[in-house]
This record gives C-alpha cells, structure tokens and sequence, in this order.
C-alpha cells in the first residue's frame, strides 16, 4: 500500500513536470478534475460538444449545431496556443451520389471552420479536412443512422 501510495505521488508530481516541460496548456481542471496529465492526450472541448451534425444533403449550420460551437469557440478562446481542425464526414447514401467525393464534407468542415473564425478564432488556427468516406459502416440505413453519420467533428492539436 505504502508503495502505492508513494507511486501515485510521484507520477503526479513528475507527470506534472514533464507535461509542463511539453508547453502545455495551463491549469486544465473542470469540476475539480484535474486533466492535465498527460496534455498532449486531452482535448479541452468536451466529448459532447466534439461534433455538429447536419441535414441530409446540406452543410447547413442548425441552430443546435450553432449552440454547439459557440460553446467550442469559447473554450478554443482559453487555449490560443492549440491548433483546431474541423474534419467533415457524410453518409452513406450521400457517399453513393456524390460525384466528386468529400465534396460535402469539406463544405461541412468548412461552414464549421468559418463559424468559429466568425466567433473569435483566429483564421491560421482553423484547419478544415474531409473525409471522403463515411465515419461508420452502418449495419441498417434507417433515417436515425444516417443523421448520426452526418457530423463535423473538432479536434485539437498542438501547434
């Protein structure tokens, strides 16, 4: 027990250290968590709020979607050192009729990217990728699938 405890101590303390030497973030607690250790693993935008999703066909912010960022944007506003990419996804259907693949989904990160610049990101921060195939292979292409194929997720990453 003894070892244990000493260990746990250690870890936090020289964990401490390393993730600082790396030019983390500063203080990462949320609700009294501590995230910090290790930085380079965390994202400081909740899993929650990671992805928008979107309508069938459409880049289109929803106003859900919109809620959602403007909840990204101001964590992304307490972290200027981290670099934020948007990278876009469609469904399956979509996939089969478009005819320059990814083309929607860069529409979609896109959108996204323009929405946070809108909101106070700094433009060189914002990256916008896209997949050119679905995130999921759906077992069934019920309408409840697809709409959760159809995201926009961000992701960050240090400079």
């Amino acid at each position: 027990m003894r070892k244990f405890f000493f260990l746990a101590i250690f870890t936090v303390f020289m964990g401490g250290a390393v993730a600082n030497g790396l030019g983390c973030p500063g203080d990462k607690t949320r609700n009294g968590i501590d995230f910090s250790l290790p930085c380079v693993l965390q994202s400081p935008i909740e899993e929650a709020d990671a992805k928008v999703f979107f309508p069938s066909e459409s880049a289109r912010l929803t106003l859900q979607a919109k809620t959602t960022l403007d909840r990204q944007a101001a964590t992304l506003l307490a972290y200027p050192e981290l670099q934020v990419v948007t990278e876009g996804f469609i469904d399956s259907r979509e996939r089969r009729a478009e005819q320059k693949p990814g083309l929607l989904a860069l529409k979609r990160a896109l959108a996204v990217r323009e929405y946070l610049i809108h909101r106070g990101i700094a433009e060189v921060r914002v990256e916008a990728l896209a997949s050119h195939t679905p995130a999921l292979i759906p077992r069934q292409e019920d309408a409840e699938t697809l709409s959760l194929m159809r995201f926009v997720r961000t992701r960050t990453q240090e400079r």
